[in-house]
């Protein structure tokens, strides 16, 4: 699966938390991400479970979550809390 995100908006505050300028003026960075899954449908005694492996942010994109929005930081416009590479073994059960 391809993603592909145009980025949140999110608005610049001041240290009494009171909105600077235009309200959702900014964006978070724009960021593509790909996860990715294979399945495969066994069968064990009398039942059929899909066993498979999935990986998301298969290529460790920088997603970030968080922003330092107060005007008054040093680190304002600093962006925060990426998600992380996962890979997984899953199984499935249904009829």
């Amino acid at each position: 699966m391809l993603d592909w995100r145009s980025g949140l908006p999110y608005s610049v505050v001041n240290e009494w938390l009171d909105f600077v300028g235009p309200r959702n003026d900014r964006r978070f960075p724009t960021y593509k991400r790909v996860d990715f899954g294979v399945e495969h449908r066994f069968k064990i005694r009398k039942y059929r479970p899909w066993i498979g492996v999935r990986a998301d942010n298969l290529f460790s994109t920088f997603l970030p979550s968080d922003v330092q929005a107060n005007i008054s930081s040093p680190a304002f416009g600093t962006f925060y809390n990426s998600e992380y590479r996962q890979f997984r073994i899953q199984i499935r059960f249904g009829s």
